[in-house]
């Protein structure tokens, strides 16, 4: 159980490493380009949180990627362990397609 202990600790801080420095990026980078892409039609506080549930979702989808491609034992779960980590962030995604085509409309007008 505890013989190969540290190996597991590298992928843990490899793991969750890269999903704080996905949330930062949405927090920081993906906030913004979401507040301009839909042209107002959200708050910033909700550009705030569909950045950094988007960064962070998608960092996420990255490392366990990343993870189950260098573990042998889980390489051949890759695409569905990739695939099921975006289930999760379709409704967000939705939302975001949402308040795009709901920005362009408000702003035609």
């Amino acid at each position: 159980m505890f013989d190969d202990i540290t190996s597991g600790q590298i992928f843990g801080l490899w793991d969750n490493g890269f999903v704080v420095v996905g949330v930062v990026f949405g927090l920081t980078c993906l906030e913004r380009w979401i507040a301009r892409s839909i042209r107002g039609s959200a708050s910033p506080k909700a550009c705030l949180i569909l950045g950094a549930i988007l960064g962070g979702g998608n960092a996420n989808t990255i490392s366990d990627f990343l993870g189950a491609m260098f573990d042998p034992a889980l390489r051949q779960y890759v695409v569905g362990i990739t695939i099921g980590t975006q289930y999760i962030l379709i409704p967000f995604y939705v939302y975001w397609v949402y308040l795009f085509i709901r920005g362009r409309v408000v702003s035609s007008h």
